[in-house]
């Protein structure tokens, strides 16, 4: 966290020429190397489940991923050579009400996408995993929430793609990616962000998880570096800052960088059941990936907030 921010972003260099499928182009992520790949003059297919305007050079497909011909047909149609998978619904809410949803909207639209996907073959599927999932392949580790299973499963099945069928795949586990952008107004730092601004109080759990908190635009490079990289199909890669910081401390610094004189409220929500914290090594990526984090929390965290101080008055926000 303390390195200094990256002068620049990385350049999709090695994907020019190549046909690209973004499953999610139109979430927080998604949005951000759509950004990335479109400006380098990359040719990428965007897939969402309401109609979208087509920009020149790309292309917006309309489909409900978990609509097993639907996936089918998009992927005869495009023949891509790259796919990122970053389609789901990333609420990691315990609720109930949250298993069917994730599920569809994760693991079936997942296993979906890759038997559409074996059917047409393609140079690479990356898959966009969570670093809260239970344990990579290991569906009866305990899971904090139905997204965490979602998650897991979908590893699972691209693991056995790869090993089964032969499938080009990589895996990436993200850990908790903040930034500038339309976020949910659920998550925690689009949340603590809007009430602050707003004067209005927020109303937290205890704060004493540890997180691992990676930047948006770090999260695109590795994205960038994971597809154009030698030597990693079959492999599964944890990317994250390696400092995890506690959502308290976190919280503490955005009141201070914000320059609020609320106070946020800790212990008002219970405490999510929680997985254990997997250790993130950034250093391991620098060979195989060539990738590091660019960008420090303080950075980071203004950068957002100057956002959002632009943009609050905007309804979805």
């Amino acid at each position: 966290m303390d390195k200094p921010a990256s002068n620049g972003q990385r350049l999709p260099q090695r994907l020019l020429g190549r046909r690209i499928l973004l499953c999610g182009a139109s979430g927080f992520i998604g949005s951000a190397l759509w950004r990335r790949l479109t400006r380098a003059g990359v040719e990428v297919h965007g897939i969402s489940r309401t109609a979208r305007v087509t920009e020149a050079g790309n292309r917006w497909w309309q489909g409900d991923l978990t609509e097993p011909m639907v996936a089918a047909r998009i992927l005869q149609e495009i023949r891509p050579d790259i796919i990122y998978n970053l389609s789901g619904i990333s609420d990691a809410r315990p609720a109930r009400d949250r298993v069917l949803p994730t599920f569809f909207g994760n693991a079936l639209s997942t296993i979906n996408l890759l038997l559409a996907t074996a059917d047409v073959g393609c140079e690479r599927f990356i898959q966009c995993a969570s670093l809260q999932e239970p344990g990579f392949g290991n569906l009866t580790a305990p899971a904090g929430s139905p997204y965490s299973l979602s998650k897991c499963v979908e590893s699972a099945y691209v693991d056995l793609f790869h090993r089964l069928y032969g499938m080009p795949t990589v895996i990436v586990h993200l850990s908790v990616v903040y930034g500038p952008g339309r976020e949910a107004s659920t998550r925690l730092i689009p949340y603590v962000v809007t009430s602050l601004l707003r004067g209005e109080t927020p109303r937290l759990s205890s704060g004493m998880r540890l997180m691992d908190w990676i930047y948006i635009e770090d999260a695109v490079d590795a994205f960038i570096a994971t597809a154009e990289a030698d030597g990693v199909i079959g492999r599964s890669f944890d990317v994250g800052s390696g400092a995890p910081i506690s959502i308290r401390d976190v919280v503490g610094h955005i009141v201070e960088l914000v320059g609020s004189r609320v106070q946020p409220i800790f212990g008002a929500l219970p405490d999510r059941p929680t997985e254990a914290l997997r250790s993130v090594d950034p250093s391991s990526l620098w060979g195989p990936l060539g990738w590091r984090p660019q960008t420090p929390l303080t950075e980071g965290l203004t950068q957002t907030i100057q956002w959002y101080r632009r943009h609050l008055s905007l309804d979805d926000i």
